[in-house]
């Protein structure tokens, strides 16, 4: 009996380890404060230091404001992970304050706000991965990325975040890069979105990822610099009001490798904006182009707009060709389909042929470019030529 005693002992307690459930955790490092949280107070990490904190194994935790990287010189740095697990921020979340902030939510993680800021000061330097299916990012208001500061977010491998309007380079100085990309990663803003407000603002789209809104707005204020790319089939944009490309500033948007672009209302490119499409499509009710409209020809069908209304040329048409492919006397490149075409492009800027020349045709509802043996006449090569070499010294300038 006494050797039996300390075998059903150990049994036992081998046993009970098995069957306990992981503990839930909430793990620091550094400068975190308070431990315990407050669900009435601030909570910091990286107050004036560095500071680490996680939240997994399906623990939560609840406070007003938080703050990852508040002071200038502090780094914070937060994880949130795994199935359950919360961050509940009953106030707003800064990432990157005045000093640096990383947060990464990932594995079904969940973090919540009022607004969201990544790079809130001028000193600021903030970054945001919302990784993998079920992984969330709920901001109740605003979505700041580059509030006066340098801010990025990454949603990817079916990520998702949601905002009511989105700012990419919010404030004027200030630098914002989102990136959405792989299938079911996504950004609903359930307003307005600005992509470089008053200061430099990026979005790219690709692989599948998806962004929303009601208007869109490149280059909104005058002094800001925006740029947005929908590159790859099943990568979306959809504006489900309006979409200005180079409002006040400029404006880039380049639409590509079956990329869609979606506008339930008006595309506007203004005098400012540049609309590259490369064998991708967007769709509105009306488009109105003022600036540089740039339609990238190769072996592939062509870039699309299918316009249904009305479709307003004016500015520049510029046309290049994809790396080796060159069109033949011929061939007929359509890439505007609209109830009514009207207006035409002040300027045209085409590309040296082996044999013929470019015309632009448009009419019974499309618009095309064909490849003719009679050439332009010399005027209109004149004016592109003296163009070609205008936008040659403008981009060689912006380096």
């Amino acid at each position: 009996m006494k050797l039996l005693a300390p075998i059903l002992f150990t049994a036992g307690l081998t046993f009970s380890l098995q069957s306990t459930p992981v503990a839930a955790n909430l793990i620091s490092s550094g400068d975190v404060l308070p431990i315990p949280a407050n669900p009435s107070a601030d909570f910091f990490v990286g107050s004036s230091g560095t500071g680490h904190f996680t939240i997994n194994a399906g623990s939560s935790q609840t406070n007003t404001n938080g703050r990852i990287g508040d002071q200038a010189g502090s780094n914070g740095t937060a994880i949130v992970t795994d199935t359950g697990s919360g961050w509940i921020n009953t106030a707003d979340l800064f990432i990157g304050s005045f000093g640096m902030g990383d947060l990464t939510i990932q594995n079904s993680g969940s973090v919540s706000n009022t607004n969201g800021k990544i790079g809130d000061q001028i000193s600021a330097t903030g970054t945001v991965t919302v990784n993998g299916t079920g992984s969330v990012w709920t901001n109740n208001a605003e979505l700041f990325v580059g509030s006066a500061g340098n801010g990025s977010l990454s949603i990817e491998n079916g990520g998702a975040v949601t905002s009511t309007n989105g700012k990419i380079g919010d404030q004027s100085g200030s630098q914002g890069m989102v990136t959405v990309t792989d299938a079911g990663s996504s950004w609903i803003n359930n307003a307005e979105l600005f992509i470089g407000s008053f200061g430099n603002g990026d979005l790219i789209i690709q692989n599948g990822g998806s962004v929303s809104n009601t208007n869109g707005k490149i280059g909104d204020q005058a002094g800001s610099d925006g740029s947005v790319t929908v590159n790859g089939t099943g990568s979306s944009w959809t504006n489900t009001s309006d979409l200005f490309v180079g409002q006040q500033g400029t404006a880039e948007l380049t639409i590509e490798n079956g990329g869609n672009v979606q506008v339930t209302n008006t595309a506007r490119v203004g005098e400012l904006g540049t609309l590259n499409l490369a064998m991708g499509e967007l769709s509105a009710l009306d488009l109105h182009l003022e600036g540089v409209l740039n339609i990238l020809l190769g072996d592939q069908p062509a870039g699309l707009f299918d316009i249904g209304n009305t479709a307003l040329l004016g500015g520049t048409l510029e046309v290049n060709l994809l790396n080796s492919f060159m069109p033949e006397v011929g061939d007929s490149f359509t890439f505007l389909y609209a109830n009514a075409i009207n207006g035409s492009f002040d300027h045209y800027l085409f590309p040296q042929l082996d044999q013929g020349y470019f015309e632009f045709t448009s009419g019974n509802g499309y618009a095309s470019l064909r490849v003719t043996a009679v050439p332009l006449p010399a005027p209109v090569i004149l004016l592109a030529s003296a163009l070609v070499s205008l936008f040659a010294a403008r981009r060689k300038s912006s380096v």
